[in-house]
């Protein structure tokens, strides 16, 4: 399979350099690039994503996603679109090992946390989110 030449895809980070929890380093194309032009927000996951769970600048960035484009999310992913919000009275999915995390609650009394599921494509609104415990399959995102 290959991907349609019109689609194009950018590594937005937080910063320049990221290495995962095996040393593997990433170079992402831009640091906290502004996402007015996408069209699709795809939250990964990793060991990272915990620590960023509390990494105020980061939450907020995710939060100027807004609510009208769809976003999606694999593996530990789902606990930082928990943690802006895009969660609330949502089923989601995400690592075996940080279910418990993606229950807990926000800080300062905020929203409820998600109820946990294998997966979910939205609730019927314009927006769609999808977090699954797994990478996404191209038929999962296009739904076809």
């Amino acid at each position: 399979m290959s991907i349609d030449s019109k689609v194009t895809h950018r590594i937005v980070g937080t910063d320049a350099e990221i290495a995962d929890e095996t040393g593997l380093t990433i170079k992402p194309d831009s640091v906290y690039e502004d996402l007015s032009s996408f069209d699709l927000l795809y939250v990964s996951g990793g060991l990272g994503t915990v620590a960023l769970m509390d990494n105020k600048r980061a939450i907020d960035y995710l939060k100027t996603w807004g609510d009208e484009r769809p976003l999606a999310s694999v593996c530990s992913g789902a606990l930082l679109l928990g943690r802006a919000g895009y969660l609330k009275d949502k089923r989601a999915a995400t690592h075996h090992l940080t279910v418990d995390l993606l229950r807990r609650p926000l800080p300062r009394g905020g929203d409820e946390p998600a109820r946990r599921r294998r997966g979910t494509r939205g609730d019927g609104r314009r927006r769609l989110v999808v977090t699954r415990p797994r990478p996404l399959s191209r038929r999962e995102v296009l739904g076809r």
